[in-house]
């Protein structure tokens, strides 16, 4: 597995072609935003063909489990498939991948087209574009890995009053009236809304991580808890450094022949001694 970088005034991003993954985002004067395994860890899910823990994963063209075929991975092929670099300077690059219509989990022909950009905040942008000539279902998210200092001392805004759902027990939730802690387990859906900034307010770190949503309908919310992490694979030190918070877009959108689909996010560090 290739890892490549991002560097310029703006700070450092790593990814890899592999999952068309960000792995880092290194702010110029800051620290690490992102969580990721370590790249002997990285490496040895590549060599397994296995999905990239941390970072950015992509899931596409589902969410979650496939809902007929039960051996297609998790969150799509777009996370354990090599990507195509399309171009690479030190502020942009673009990956592309396309599925030809084959697998009997996606018998569709489909182009994935993501742009990274390092400017003051990092930008990613996933196109999906149907290529064939039948409409087929999608869903997908930008799975985001944000490194944190200490959950117990962590919260995020952004929101409040938006339809809440728990992913895995299939519950609906009350609307957050405040902020929403997460030193629990959390697995909850947000919307479908209109969704603003979401921001993940680290006490312990001092410092806000802004996650805006781009053509989102939904946020999620994910920490899997101690026990959740052991049953990843992942140290209880490992699974208490992040928070996942997702762009996505999760009602199945019918895209039709030549449609394109957009899904996309911006991500901030702000040091609170500077805000």
């Amino acid at each position: 597995m290739k890892i490549f970088k991002l560097e310029n005034q703006h700070g450092c991003v790593q990814f890899t072609t592999y999952g068309g993954q960000v792995l880092s985002y290194l702010p110029a004067g800051g620290a690490e935003v992102l969580w990721c395994l370590p790249e002997a860890a990285l490496q040895q899910a590549y060599a397994a063909d296995k999905p990239l823990r941390g970072g950015i994963p992509l899931c596409w063209p589902w969410f979650r489990q496939h809902p007929a075929h039960a051996a297609a991975p998790q969150h799509g092929y777009g996370r354990v498939r090599e990507w195509q670099l399309l171009a690479h300077t030190p502020n942009h690059a673009t990956l592309r991948l396309e599925l030809d219509g084959t697998d009997t989990a996606f018998p569709y022909r489909a182009r994935a087209d993501l742009s990274i950009k390092l400017a003051e905040t990092l930008t990613l942008s996933l196109v999906t574009t149907n290529l064939g000539d039948e409409a087929f279902p999608l869903t997908q998210a930008l799975h985001t890995y944000l490194k944190v200092g200490d959950l117990q001392q962590g919260f995020i805004d952004g929101l409040q009053g938006l339809p809440r759902w728990h992913l895995g027990r299939a519950e609906v939730l009350p609307a957050l009236q405040d902020f929403l802690p997460v030193n629990t387990p959390t697995e909850d859906r947000f919307g479908p809304a209109a969704l603003g900034k979401m921001t993940w307010h680290d006490q312990a770190l001092q410092r806000q991580l802004i996650t805006t949503p781009h053509h989102a309908t939904h946020a999620v919310v994910w920490q899997p808890g101690v026990g959740g992490g052991v049953a990843l694979g992942l140290t209880t030190e490992q699974t208490m450094e992040f928070v996942c918070i997702e762009p996505a877009r999760l009602t199945p959108e019918n895209l039709l022949p030549q449609q394109q689909s957009t899904l996309g996010l911006s991500l901030q560090a702000v040091n609170l001694g500077s805000a």
